[in-house]
């Protein structure tokens, strides 16, 4: 897929569903062909984050169903404190 149909075809479906999350701050996607980087923020007053990543995990799935057939399971990568998910 060309980066145009992944943005609104996958990353704006994910985007959608994690926006929901309160504690989330901020969220940056990078879509090029064939795949979409989301990169998430938490806000600074939160510091038990095991919670958070879950709920994030829980929405991230709850879009994969919204994706198009096909679409490779979603990848969350929490480690280091550098946080992305990654859909292909």
């Amino acid at each position: 897929m060309s980066p145009e149909r992944v943005e609104n075809l996958i990353a704006k479906k994910l985007e959608k569903h994690i926006r929901s999350i309160a504690e989330i701050k901020e969220i940056h996607s990078t879509s090029s062909t064939g795949e979409s980087i989301i990169h998430v923020e938490i806000q600074d007053r939160y510091f038990s984050l095991v919670s958070i990543w879950q709920a994030f995990r829980n929405k991230v799935l709850q879009a994969q169903a919204e994706l198009p057939q096909g679409t490779h399971p979603s990848q969350v990568n929490n480690q280091f404190g550098d946080v992305g998910l990654l859909s292909r």
